[in-house]
């Protein structure tokens, strides 16, 4: 996988400062504290990431898979639409897309002062 989150990325995205990050296989081990350890996969990731971009900053990632490679639609929560999307994501993954969707509106959403 290219695309993996930074730390100031998946702090917000835990709601805790992320100080290590060690990627073993699809396993994120994350270093929470001075004895804190938490291993997450990266489909329970993804699934925070669509969580915390719909609480927090009020998005919609819609993602899925066609031939090969993955997408995500970045949208206002309240649309429902393709034409709507703000933005489209394509990776080599689903998971891919939708870290690359989380850092685009986390970037968005600090270059906006929010």
């Amino acid at each position: 996988m290219v695309t993996i989150l930074s730390k100031e990325v998946l702090s917000e995205v835990l709601g805790v400062e992320a100080k290590i990050i060690k990627i073993y296989n699809d396993e994120f081990w994350i270093e929470l504290g001075e004895e804190d350890e938490k291993m997450y996969n990266m489909y329970q990731l993804a699934h925070l990431c669509k969580v915390w971009a719909y609480r927090v900053n009020e998005y919609s990632i819609e993602s899925g898979c066609d031939n090969c490679s993955g997408w995500a639609y970045i949208r206002d929560r309240n649309s429902c639409s393709d034409d709507q999307a703000i933005e489209r994501v394509i990776a080599d993954t689903e998971v891919e897309a939708i870290f690359k969707a989380t850092m685009w509106i986390y970037n968005k959403e600090k270059n906006n002062g929010c």
